[in-house]
């Protein structure tokens, strides 16, 4: 703890003099009381520093104010770091910052272990971050440990698999709709041989047949063994639960894997939130796979950069896809240019909606491969 008299006499008169609008004067102190070494103030002229953009000032006085025991210097000097894309360096600071009883720095480590891909490491810190009152760090805390159970009950379930330890009252258990006879046939077929479109299909048939609860682990095996379309299914099963962070860690897992209705869906949310760079390349992908809703919205993703003849094509060939918001954009644009015969095809198509599906269109794959030539 920080102990020299003439640098809190320093700081505690630069505090009197910002309460009475001195600000000159309050400069002056906080100046002298960085000189003498006081944590707080050195934090505080760095930032001064920095705003002024000498960033390696700034860097050295909050490396000393953190050896002195500022937290909120650490964390300074972590949030800069990531700036620079430095996530090593990042890392250092924002556990120097957790242990000073920073609860950002808490809330960076847990961020950055899980980056990692150190899910309880991660659970730890964003417990303590989140156990202070921070609402982010609770947000992540959901994602971490609904990852954590849903690993922890994929390596159950596939040991059980693999050693025999479902046993043949506990299949049969399971067999209470349709017809048991076909579906013992698939269960003992996934158990036995791991076939993961088999333990897929047998979900499907318990899901038709209202028992979601037994489709559930068979999905999962499913997921497990790499079958995207079981991935994409455990999303929509915890979304229909309105288990949201379970399913966007499933979501994100089933567009990463190819999913192209995964991949739509990931791709429209980055782009609501923003990251626009993300939300092209899922959406891309999406659209190369023929998805209508990606087309439509990778088109406004380029008109929002001023690519508007880009964006026009890429909507027109989602309005013929059956889209009437990609309809009414190209009506829109007819309009802007004085085009009523065009305006009142595209509002006539809007109307139409629905009527053409994507399997009839296929993806719009020579006008991407000429806006994205790979």
């Amino acid at each position: 703890m920080f102990r020299s008299r003439r640098a809190e006499k320093a700081y505690r008169a630069c505090q009197e003099a910002l309460a009475r609008r001195d600000a000159q004067e309050g400069l002056r102190q906080l100046e002298l009381a960085a000189s003498l070494g006081h944590p707080k103030a050195m934090t505080d002229i760095g930032n001064l520093r920095m705003e002024s953009g000498d960033a390696e000032a700034a860097r050295e006085l909050w490396r000393r104010a953190s050896e002195a025991g500022a937290g909120r210097a650490s964390t300074n000097l972590a949030a800069e770091a990531e700036q620079r894309d430095d996530m090593v360096e990042a890392e250092k600071w924002w556990r120097r910052a957790a242990e000073q009883g920073e609860r950002e720095g808490a809330l960076g480590v847990g961020v950055r272990s899980y980056h990692r891909g150190d899910p309880a490491e991660a659970e730890r810190w964003l417990a303590l971050a989140a156990g202070d009152g921070d609402a982010e760090a609770a947000r992540h805390l959901d994602v971490v440990r609904g990852e954590l159970r849903a690993g922890e009950a994929e390596r159950e379930e596939e040991q059980g698999w693999e050693q025999g330890e479902l046993t043949e009252e506990a299949l049969l258990a399971r067999l209470q709709a349709g017809d048991a006879d076909l579906a013992e046939s698939l269960f003992r077929q996934a158990a036995m041989e791991g076939d993961a479109e088999a333990a897929f299909n047998l979900g499907l048939f318990y899901q038709q047949a209202g028992n979601l609860a037994y489709a559930e682990p068979l999905w999962r095996l499913a997921a497990q063994r790499g079958l995207t379309a079981a991935v994409y299914n455990m999303a929509i099963l915890h979304e229909q639960r309105g288990e949201q962070a379970m399913a966007d860690v499933w979501l994100v897992r089933a567009a990463e894997a190819g999913e192209f209705r995964a991949q739509a869906s990931v791709g429209q949310r980055l782009l609501r939130g923003g990251n626009h760079e993300e939300a092209e390349r899922f959406l891309l992908a999406a659209a190369r796979q023929g998805s209508v809703a990606a087309t439509c919205s990778l088109g406004s993703l380029l008109a929002g950069r001023g690519e508007t003849l880009s964006a026009e094509e890429l909507w027109e060939h989602a309005a013929r896809g059956g889209d009437d918001y990609a309809a009414r954009r190209v009506a829109q644009l007819c309009e802007d240019r004085g085009d009523s015969t065009g305006a009142a095809h595209w509002h006539a198509v809007a109307e139409r909606a629905g009527e053409s599906t994507v399997a009839e269109l296929g993806p719009p794959a020579p006008l991407l491969a000429r806006l994205y030539p790979q």
